[in-house]
């Protein structure tokens, strides 16, 4: 819902358009690096499929942060594919990332010792 909404907002000026949605992108991806260390500092040795839910985020986060963001913001130089096929790469890391957030929120959410879905 971010790049629609700043697009139709900026329609003169796709460029800057562009650069609005990546850095409110970028800020998201660096809470969420943050929320992954924190997760990660504090975590219990009991529970460790947050552990590794939150070492996930970090690990997309760090992804998004320092490979992807930058070759969007170059307009693709340096990616060997199609400037779509890096859109559609940072939406599917994205995706992985809210996925992650929501299983890692659901397993926080829940009692320590409290059975987990696949059990």
């Amino acid at each position: 819902m971010v790049a629609p909404t700043v697009f139709r907002l900026l329609p003169e000026d796709h460029a800057r358009a562009g650069q609005v949605a990546g850095q409110i992108f970028a800020v998201g991806y660096w809470c969420a690096a943050g929320l992954g260390v924190l997760i990660l500092l504090l975590a219990q040795t009991r529970r460790p499929r947050p552990v590794l839910s939150a070492l996930l985020l970090v690990v997309l986060s760090g992804f998004q942060l320092g490979y992807i963001v930058p070759l969007v913001a170059a307009h693709g130089l340096g990616w060997p594919f199609s400037f779509a096929a890096l859109h559609a790469t940072a939406s599917v890391i994205h995706l992985a990332l809210a996925v992650t957030a929501l299983a890692l929120s659901w397993m926080l959410s829940q009692p320590v010792g409290a059975p987990a879905l696949a059990d």
